[in-house]
């Protein structure tokens, strides 16, 4: 069986018209995925603290990416039709598809994030992630670790400053 480091979290929910409950939610560190969490009542949380048996309910994640990590890049890729309002998603898909290689995949939606768009190069930065196994991820170079996995912000320009 594989061991995995991990965070535990418990919180209590209050008030309301449901009965008191605790919350225990067991996360994969080095993916951050939720791996498991537990529902159960007050009391019967404090009873299992006391090592007696207790009904909870709980939920499996069911991701793929537990033991795995992200690994996240930016590419400067011209807009497949620049001068067009309705451009369809095949069209972006299509127009991604060269660069989505060795598991990375592109995300559509920042075709249409004017944020993404480099006046210096007219190209849009679009953000590619994977998931990798733990093995993997250490010999990643590190432009490619995640820092902040929703940033819309490229890591360069790719222009020269003078």
């Amino acid at each position: 069986m594989k061991k995995l480091k991990g965070n535990i979290q418990i919180g209590m929910i209050t008030g309301g018209t449901t009965p008191d409950e605790v919350d225990i939610v067991i996360t994969d560190e080095l993916s951050s995925c939720w791996v498991i969490q537990i529902h159960m009542t007050l009391e019967a949380w404090a009873k299992a603290l006391a090592n007696r048996n207790q009904k909870c309910v709980f939920e499996l994640s069911g991701s793929s990416n537990i033991g795995r990590k992200i690994e996240t890049k930016s590419i400067a890729i011209k807009h497949p039709s620049p001068n067009s309002l309705k451009t369809s998603d095949a069209t972006f898909a299509k127009t991604l598809k060269p660069y989505e290689v060795e598991g990375w995949s592109g995300e559509i939606r920042d075709f249409t994030n004017r944020l993404n768009y480099d006046r210096v190069t007219k190209k849009y930065w679009i953000r590619f992630t994977r998931w990798v196994e733990a093995e993997e991820a250490e010999k990643a170079p590190e432009s490619h670790n995640v820092k902040h996995l929703y940033s819309c912000a490229p890591a360069s320009t790719g222009t020269k400053k003078e």
